[in-house]
């Protein structure tokens, strides 16, 4: 029996006919509740946090062929994520992986894939490749389209050595979105026998589609460029138009489908939407077709994430994210608070990089087993790494927290310590009435970073990362012990409490390694 989310046929009557309508179920959707707009799943707030694996490279790399082989390699890393303290995983398909041959569709291997999120109670999107993936069709699309040029014929492209050759799609194609249409309506025909339990949160149409991949070697958009320049050198040749109506109806296809899911766009964060030379994120975030849209920043910095960040917040009706971001250096938790900050967040890339970046990669690279790393290591371009330790402590915090970092208002949340991340800090910040100062010192080469907040139910919360802390209220003072647990629904559940002097209160190191969260009534303040 499908769960009570599902919304059942209804008969229409008229002049002697009956009509039944097609049953579907809507698992995610956009919401709003006060200044908050958050995806909500299932009826409840729902957090965003995710950690991209690669099955398709992996698939590729080890030449896995039969359940044993994707069981002995490929579920691993679904093990390992749910080990870090993950909820949602990030997964690209591809077209060719579901229609091998035309109108022959075969869904075993993500068949597999889903028996392992239910086994380790994982959420996934899907992030699906087709005939646009970063620009490029690539071999992301059918073996009957990539070799039939008359009807998904191929279009001529002036490169930027003024050789005019056919190398790209056509996008204005009927056919092409026909056949990449029915695929989807498919896939989301299959997940509404096969997903009962609403595994699949999101769906990514496009994976970067803004992006000239296609091998032209075509310069990136300036700072100074001309919108003309811009859609000359993204959009595969300028078909700027053509994908974004290509998008919007890959889009509806997944919102009218019998499986339905919010649906999201990423963009490469090209330095043409800083200064407003392109506004084609905020037109495609305007698509009925499209839920939401994000900037992918690989910056290991702690700036442009939140620059891009805000560029997308601005947009009506839309989560701000950054859909894929470096998991590796030191600075993706300062950036994490950041997003949370501004009512958004990070998707990180990835649990152990499929490429040779170790910026990326939450674990180390190697070809053994998982091996974590202990935020002591340079990465290769000298940025310190990440703990991946710390990744467990922040995660039980994101989870411990649940739905009120989604409903809590934005004035009401303060972080610390994302701007140098230095390993000893003072700061204070205003956190709803009162004001906090976060001091911090840390044994580690990188600093702790801090979150206070006053929940949507009046309470006030806490967290450090992974040092020696000291909370400080100022001109309050505290009644009782400081309650140490976490958020069910709107819930608190305690599991523990730590004493509090006359006005703050210590995070020792073993309870901020492990992620605690601490919370403090509004009728303990006096």
């Amino acid at each position: 029996m499908r769960q009570t989310a599902e919304i059942f046929g209804e008969e229409i009557m008229g002049d002697n006919t009956t009509e039944k309508k097609e049953k579907f179920v809507e698992v995610s959707r956009v919401a709003k509740r006060g200044d908050r707009i958050f995806v909500e799943k299932d009826g409840r707030p729902y957090t965003m946090h995710a950690l991209h694996i690669r099955p398709d490279l992996i698939y590729q790399r080890y030449k896995l062929k039969t359940n044993e082989d994707y069981d002995a390699v490929l579920k691993p890393y679904y093990r390992e994520a749910a080990k870090l303290g993950f909820k949602t995983v990030n997964c690209q398909i591809h077209w060719r992986e579901i229609e091998k041959e035309k109108d022959c569709y075969d869904f075993s291997f993500w068949d597999r894939i889903y028996s392992y999120l239910e086994e380790y109670d994982l959420n996934i999107q899907l992030l699906w490749c087709g005939s646009d993936n970063c620009g490029w069709y690539s071999d992301n699309i059918p073996a009957y389209v990539r070799e039939n040029t008359t009807d998904y014929y191929l279009k001529p492209y002036l490169c930027p050595d003024g050789v005019e050759r056919s190398v790209v799609l056509d996008y204005s194609n009927p056919k092409l979105l026909e056949r990449e249409k029915k695929a989807i309506e498919k896939l989301m025909e299959h997940l509404y026998e096969f997903d009962i339990n609403h595994r699949t949160v999101a769906f990514q149409v496009m994976n970067e589609a803004n992006a000239n991949g296609a091998g032209l070697r075509c310069p990136v958009p300036r700072q100074d460029s001309t919108s003309e320049e811009v859609d000359r050198v993204t959009w595969v040749g300028g078909q700027e138009k053509e994908i974004m109506h290509m998008m919007n109806e890959l889009g509806l296809a997944v919102k009218n489908g019998p499986y339905r899911c919010i649906t999201r766009v990423n963009f490469i964060s090209y330095h043409c939407y800083n200064n407003g030379v392109s506004d084609a994120p905020k037109r495609v975030a305007a698509l009925p077709g499209i839920d939401i849209v994000g900037m992918d920043c690989f910056d290991t910095g702690k700036t442009m994430d939140k620059y891009f960040m805000t560029k997308v917040a601005d947009y009506p009706t839309n989560v701000p994210h950054i859909p894929e971001a470096p998991a590796g250096c030191y600075s993706i938790f300062a950036k994490m608070l950041e997003a949370f900050k501004i009512g958004g967040s990070l998707f990180v890339y990835e649990l152990r990089s499929s490429a040779n970046d170790d910026s990326l990669s939450i674990m180390r690279l190697t070809d053994g087993d998982f091996v974590y790393r202990d935020g002591t290591q340079p990465l290769k371009n000298s940025v310190l790494e990440a703990s991946t330790y710390d990744w467990i402590s922040f995660n039980a915090m994101v989870n411990a927290i649940g739905e009120m970092l989604l409903i809590t208002p934005l004035e009401d949340i303060a972080v610390f310590n994302t701007v140098s991340q230095v390993p000893r800090i003072e700061e204070t910040r205003r956190v709803g009435d009162i004001e906090v100062t976060f001091r911090s010192a840390s044994k580690n080469m990188y600093g702790s970073v801090g979150l206070s907040m006053r929940a949507a139910d009046g309470s006030y919360l806490f967290y450090s990362l992974n040092s020696d802390t000291a909370y400080i209220l100022k001109n309050v003072s505290i009644r009782g012990n400081v309650s140490v647990g976490r958020y069910e629904g709107e819930e608190w559940v305690e599991t523990g409490v730590q004493a509090a002097f006359k006005n703050g209160f210590y995070i020792f190191h073993d309870r901020a390694s492990k992620g605690k969260l601490f919370r403090i009534r509004p009728d303990q303040l006096c």
